[in-house]
């Protein structure tokens, strides 16, 4: 049987309507022409140009990173748009990052974290010194147990460290400086 094929060079596909293939004739219904047309954000590209999606503009080219996983090499959103949904991604999940950590090192959330930090007065158990929130305090635990036994400052959970959680050391610490 003798098929036809479609008008348009280099198509081999059967004819559908009108001496074209589906394809062809569907870009010839929609577009008026028969060539794969160019997208908005193409047509930009070649003028130096880009649109960003989330502020709704068109802006040069040099307000978008580079993207080498994108079909032109420059990103869909502009860089303002772009850091604006990373720092709100950070604040989102800065407190789920951190109630994640507590829980898989401490087995305690971070509900538990901020009420025992109120039990505290806001600071250290040893010192009482306040970080003033630049910092989250240092949860100190029984390396043996796990168990939890307060939030420390850096330096006295370091001091505790260094003396390896030995009573006697710590003693013989208070004699030497005494």
């Amino acid at each position: 049987m003798n098929e036809i094929v479609c008008s348009v060079d280099g198509c081999e596909r059967t004819v559908k309507s009108k001496g074209l293939c589906t394809t062809h004739y569907h870009r010839m219904y929609r577009h008026g022409r028969t060539d794969k047309p160019k997208t908005k954000r193409e047509a930009l590209i070649e003028t130096g140009f880009s649109y960003c999606p989330k502020c709704n503009k068109e802006k040069e080219i040099s307000e978008f990173n580079k993207d080498k996983h994108t079909a032109f090499g420059v990103a869909i959103y502009c860089r303002k748009c772009t850091a604006e949904k990373s720092n709100l991604r950070y604040v989102n999940f800065k407190r789920n990052h951190r109630n994640t950590q507590l829980k898989s090192n401490y087995n305690i959330t971070i509900d538990e974290y901020e009420k025992l930090l109120i039990q505290q007065n806001n600071g250290c158990a040893i010192c009482g010194r306040d970080n003033n929130g630049k910092r989250m305090m240092c949860v100190d635990h029984c390396h043996s147990t796990g168990g939890v036994r307060g939030l420390l400052c850096n330096n006295c959970n370091l001091g505790l460290g260094n003396f390896m959680d030995d009573i006697k050391l710590l003693e013989n610490a208070i004699k030497y400086l005494k």
